[in-house]
């Protein structure tokens, strides 16, 4: 009995000493030391590690690109949205997407999933969106987006990228109607003088001149734009306009034909590009010359295009008709033509008796001084 009470005081003793010493040693850092007990055993040595006293650090990189809005046209008839990016060089690349996450980019892993699908796609395709991107000439860097679309997204996103997909900008759509003018009509007629032109002119019928009749000179080169016409004085060729042309960013898909022509041999319809080159036009001859007539966008007034050949004066008329891609009418333009191709001064006979001549009551007062006129010789006019 004496036994077992010593014996359950050992065990009792050994536990409370576990305890303690549990307590005291299990929080407290190993020291680095070396252990060289027991000389016989064949680990002779143990080296015990340093705690580690720094701890891992986690680098990220953010890049926070803040979207701009930007305004997309929306043709509901038709399921379009029509957008016009400025200042995109050579080598971006544009896009447009549903998620403003869902735009190609390495700094994202939902970006270089839609970078790897781009390179393995030959088209511009985003769930319901399928968009032609067009590089516009004559505007310094803008791209037009056409976009067709099933069901017309709740937001829409477009980012712009360099070619090695870094985001230069994103910009958020702002929806706009797409609302084209229709119907409109204008009545315009021309008294030409061949002398008054050299051999290739364009001719631009700008309507702020409609009171002075003066017509205004592009330059030959295919990238001149009819804003920067130079207005050409002192012409006996002048116009006169009835009604106001359409200022508009037309859509490529429009077409430009002639029909009602009079004097008049059409050669081609529908030609040049909205898109590339800013203008539509159709192509016809006349006594003396070959002509272009031509419809800009994103501008108010309208051109003839003139080389300048022999022939016989006369009068011309047609009528340029511009419609949309289902056949609705734009705007159909009348022209009137009064021909007159030898020297000005060879319409007259001279007499003693000076006076002016006006070759046009309906020509807003517009006067030729000539004096000591008495006749006038097959000089072609509106009377």
């Amino acid at each position: 009995m004496l036994n077992l009470k010593k014996n359950l005081q050992k065990i009792v003793g050994v536990f409370i000493f576990s305890m303690i010493f549990y307590t005291t040693f299990s929080d407290r850092e190993i020291p680095h030391s070396i252990i060289k007990n027991n000389p016989n055993k064949e680990v002779r040595e143990i080296n015990t590690l340093e705690r580690r006293k720094n701890k891992a650090e986690l680098n990220i990189s953010v890049t926070k690109v803040n979207s701009e809005n930007i305004e997309i046209q929306v043709d509901k008839s038709r399921k379009k949205m029509f957008v016009t990016l400025e200042d995109v060089t050579v080598g971006d690349q544009v896009f447009i997407k549903e998620k403003i996450e869902a735009i190609p980019t390495p700094e994202t892993g939902v970006g270089r999933k839609a970078i790897n699908r781009q390179k393995r796609s030959t088209t511009n395709i985003d769930s319901n969106l399928k968009y032609d991107i067009k590089v516009v000439r004559n505007t310094g860097g803008k791209k037009r987006l056409e976009i067709d679309y099933t069901t017309l997204p709740k937001e829409v996103y477009l980012g712009v990228t360099d070619s090695k997909y870094d985001v230069k900008k994103v910009y958020k759509g702002v929806y706009k109607d797409y609302n084209v003018p229709k119907n409109n009509r204008v009545s315009i007629k021309l008294w030409l003088f061949a002398e008054d032109f050299d051999k290739h002119t364009n001719l631009v019928i700008d309507p702020s001149n409609n009171g002075s009749g003066n017509f205004k000179i592009r330059s030959q080169s295919s990238y001149s734009s009819p804003e920067n016409a130079v207005e050409k004085s002192g012409t006996h060729s002048v116009f006169e306009m009835s009604g106001s042309l359409i200022d508009f960013d037309f859509e490529d898909s429009d077409k430009v034909t002639i029909e009602n022509e009079k004097n008049i041999t059409v050669q081609k319809n529908n030609q040049g590009s909205f898109y590339d080159d800013k203008n539509k036009y159709s192509e016809f001859s006349m006594g003396g010359y070959k002509a272009k007539a031509r419809i800009w966008s994103e501008y108010k007034g309208i051109e003839l295009s003139l080389e300048k050949n022999n022939g016989e004066d006369g009068y011309s008329s047609f009528k340029l008709v511009h419609k949309d891609s289902n056949n609705n009418l734009i705007q159909e333009i009348n022209f009137e033509i009064y021909r007159n191709n030898n020297e000005f001064k060879k319409y007259f006979n001279f007499g003693d008796n000076g006076r002016e001549i006006q070759y046009s009551r309906n020509l807003l007062n517009k006067y030729i001084n000539i004096p000591l006129i008495n006749e006038i010789q097959n000089l072609f006019i509106d009377e």
